[in-house]
């Protein structure tokens, strides 16, 4: 992954249908897509999965999601959150919620003045793919440790978001 900001989440939760990352400090960075978004535009992003490592033993998967030639965001997932990337996988989908400035149209109108927290949310479908090939990519460290090995276990749905074993 090309030098870029990694941003950590204000909240990561599972919902019915999706993990939802909020991310308030992206406000600004997304607020010209959803207006774009608002006004019928469509879209095509792109989504990927990397670890960094930092250290002997400590790890971050990160989520880029990207959209134009050069216009992406990247998420950490620190690994205190890690027990979301089985239900990520189960659920196949992320939603990105960001308190974005109220894109201008019609919608506008529909929103009520006074409400202070407006959130935007960008849905993220089939959000698994690509988690295998992380999984390979760690697994292939040239000295693995406990923390490689258990991402790696995560990440291809080998252990519950509840550290259940699964044994295939």
């Amino acid at each position: 992954m090309p030098e870029k900001e990694v941003v950590i989440p204000d909240m990561i939760f599972e919902s019915d249908y999706t993990v939802v990352f909020f991310v308030s400090s992206l406000d600004e960075k997304l607020g010209p897509l959803f207006t774009r978004l608002v006004n019928g535009e469509v879209i095509d992003y792109w989504f990927s999965w990397d670890v960094l490592r930092f250290g002997e033993d400590k790890y971050v998967v990160v989520l880029e999601i990207g959209w134009d030639v050069e216009e992406s965001v990247a998420l950490a997932i620190p690994m205190d959150a890690w027990h979301y990337l089985p239900l990520i996988r189960r659920k196949g989908m992320v939603a990105l919620v960001t308190n974005a400035p109220v894109p201008t149209g019609e919608l506008q109108d529909l929103i009520h003045d006074s409400a202070e927290f407006q959130p935007w949310t960008l849905v993220i479908r089939n959000a698994e793919r690509g988690m295998d090939e992380l999984a390979d990519e760690v697994s292939s460290l040239e000295e693995p440790d406990e923390t490689s090995v258990y991402l790696v276990r995560l990440l291809r749905g080998q252990i519950s978001s509840d550290g259940s074993v699964y044994i295939h």
